[in-house]
């Protein structure tokens, strides 16, 4: 394939690599085939979603930590109880999910302190004829 040499400066030598150099071999970072008909701007938008969507996964590791390390709770608990209460109430229960259980956890902790469930073992036998403790 004989390309004509335009020459001028500014020109553009549209022939693949492989024709110019017959010594070129493809690297293994060259872009495939069909991502150099993509285009520059498709790639600078696939390079923005991927920091985005990266940052967004991260950020969420990160907030469940430290949400997680404010409230005295596991991260796991943060993350299980974010993500219910999101998909139960919207973005409302995503935010406010992780605070009402460590309400609850502490509610129950201090009812047991108190002595509401009892001082009795589950594990004890019930004398006959009596139902409480």
């Amino acid at each position: 394939m004989d390309v004509p040499d335009t020459g001028g400066i500014g020109s553009v030598d549209a022939r693949p690599a492989e024709a110019v150099d017959p010594r070129y071999e493809r690297s293994a970072f060259a872009a495939p085939a069909w991502a150099r008909d993509v285009g520059r701007w498709s790639w600078i938008v696939v390079g923005c979603l991927v920091v985005i969507v990266a940052n967004g996964f991260l950020q969420t590791l990160v907030s469940q930590f430290a949400l997680g390390t404010t409230l005295k709770l596991h991260p796991l608990v943060v993350l299980v109880s974010t993500t219910a209460g999101s998909i139960l109430f919207g973005a409302v229960g995503g935010v406010f999910a992780a605070p009402f259980v460590k309400i609850g956890l502490d509610s129950v902790e201090r009812a047991r302190q108190a002595g509401v469930f009892g001082t009795r073992a589950a594990t004890e036998p019930i004398e006959e004829g009596r139902c409480s403790p």
